[in-house]
């Protein structure tokens, strides 16, 4: 995260405190958007993890069996994975700047739901990067650890 975002931010979201409910939110909403904004930028440039595909693979050797089907598979799954990780981040993100209050206090229902969702476009960026050459060497891993389980029985 960008540390003059962040600041800015907190900054941002402490200006307006006790004036109207209306601008304190707007203030929070801007803040927030600064923020997840940087985060955002991150996702697109977050590498994929040959470990954790290699891992997916061995864990259902059966559904992984086709390299296409396999690759269908972990494509997926790294995406659902980026996702699940963007939410997070923005979770805490939010928890931070709308602290002491809790969060659905601080910032709209609307502007929450479109906090938390990661963009499909920064997905697509990061698994595009990524990915392939992530999900060659977890494949080739994964076919050479089967390959030792099956020798070594």
């Amino acid at each position: 995260m960008k540390r003059l975002a962040l600041l800015t931010a907190v900054l941002m979201a402490g200006l307006c405190a006790g004036q109207s409910a209306d601008l304190d939110r707007a203030s929070a909403e801007l803040a927030a958007s600064l923020v997840l904004r940087d985060l955002r930028e991150e996702l697109r440039a977050k590498p994929a993890d040959p470990a954790a595909l290699r891992d997916a693979m061995l864990a259902d050797p059966a559904a992984n069996a086709d390299p296409a089907t396999a690759e269908r598979n972990m494509a997926l799954a790294h995406s659902n994975a980026l996702a699940r990780a963007f939410a997070a981040e923005a979770d805490a993100l939010l928890d931070r700047l709308a602290a002491p209050a809790p969060r659905e206090a601080r910032f709209g229902a609307a502007f929450l739901a479109d906090a938390e969702t990661a963009p499909p476009d920064a997905i697509a960026a990061a698994s595009a990067a990524s990915f392939p050459a992530a999900f060659r060497q977890a494949r080739e891993e994964a076919v050479r650890a089967q390959a030792d389980r099956i020798q070594a029985d």
